[in-house]
């Protein structure tokens, strides 16, 4: 009896979460319209057309999608996914596991995706090759916007070279001839200075670590966490953020923040708080970003739970309403001009040795 009990509850609370905050008549507006890319722009300084780059852009981010309620006791639903593509977001923030976190030597072990604390018997897992599937299947289907899937590789799949070579695999065979170009892969090159042209239809893989398998790297594009910066800049902002001065008591020189993300992907998540109560009261440990704040200070990515509503999800849905990449204002933007012209130096007004003649009694120089 308990045991359907549970079955009704779980399927309640997947479909409940869903139909509740994802009402479209309680969201006007919140859709995937493709509109205008801005494929170019009229550069200033060179006064013509020059192609945009995928750090120019806001881009519409959705934190752990599967999660269809909070971030702790919880179930993982596919349906929280296709969601999040219907909606129009780019960034997708997933984690991934290995199926045995005990034995870091098991081969037969493979990668899963799931948040830190499962709901008690019925909480289960996602195949990262079944979520793959549906990215694969869903994430072009109505545009050919980049998207961009970030995990969060943990350490009983870090620590395991065969889940590291089997997440490979699977990026390999579900995006064969969609990976953003190569010469970005290894670490190698600035993804966020990558123009936008080249990312449509295409998919860009950034991780929290550099995984030691060969494979896996030739297909990771940024290597992005809170200590490590070589794609952009990772920022987790909680309740002490919000409370305290925003994302400006993250450091005293905001300059150089804002510096960075001009060519370098600025990425924000929530952070997290694990709460027995979400158990059973669905999104009571969730927390919401307020974005304006790290918007203005030119972060591209402000991940939004999509599974709560309230102030923070409307400013995204009024952010991105027409369009999941909205080009970024002018002072937020690397906006490449021209080299000076160098004129040619006047010898006569040169502080270089000059020899001298003398004439007639008079000097003479000899410039």
């Amino acid at each position: 009896m308990w045991h359907y009990i549970n079955d009704i509850y779980v399927v309640n609370r997947v479909d409940n979460a869903i139909d509740t905050n994802f009402n479209e008549k309680n969201n006007p507006g919140f859709n995937t319209e493709q509109g205008d890319i801005y494929i170019t722009y009229n550069n200033p300084c060179y006064k013509k057309e020059l192609p945009t780059r995928l750090s120019d852009f806001y881009i519409f981010g959705a934190f752990r999608p599967y999660q269809v309620a909070g971030h702790s006791y919880d179930v993982c639903s596919m349906k929280g996914i296709q969601l999040a593509l219907d909606k129009g977001a780019r960034f997708h923030y997933i984690d991934v596991w290995s199926s045995n976190p005990v034995n870091y030597l098991d081969n037969q072990a493979y990668p899963i995706v799931r948040n830190t604390t499962l709901m008690p018997n019925e909480g289960k897992a996602l195949l990262f090759s079944d979520v793959c599937k549906t990215y694969s299947k869903n994430a072009w289907s109505n545009t050919n916007y980049p998207f961009i899937l970030y995990l969060e590789i943990h350490p009983s799949a870090e620590k395991n070279k065969f889940v590291l070579r089997k997440i490979a695999k699977t990026l390999w065979e579900n995006f064969q001839g969609r990976f953003a170009p190569s010469r970005y892969s290894f670490g190698h090159g600035n993804i966020g200075e990558m123009p936008i042209r080249e990312g449509m239809n295409k998919i860009i893989i950034m991780t929290n670590i550099y995984p030691n398998d060969g494979f896996l790297q030739e297909l990771v594009h940024g290597v992005v966490n809170e200590t490590t910066q070589n794609a952009g800049t990772l920022v987790k902002y909680g309740r002490g953020h919000k409370d305290y001065g925003g994302i400006q008591s993250q450091t005293s020189n905001m300059s150089s923040v804002v510096e960075r993300n001009r060519t370098h992907l600025g990425i924000v998540i929530p952070e997290e708080k694990i709460a027995a109560t979400n158990f059973v009261q669905p999104g009571t440990d969730l927390f919401q970003i307020p974005p304006e704040d790290p918007w203005k200070f030119g972060f591209q990515i402000v991940c939004v739970n999509l599974q709560k509503p309230g102030p923070e999800r409307d400013a995204q849905i009024k952010k991105f309403k027409k369009r999941s990449f909205v080009l970024r204002e002018d002072g937020l933007r690397d906006i490449p001009c021209p080299k000076p012209d160098v004129l040619k130096q006047n010898v006569k007004a040169s502080y270089s040795p000059r020899g001298i003649d003398v004439w007639d009694g008079y000097f003479k120089h000899n410039f």
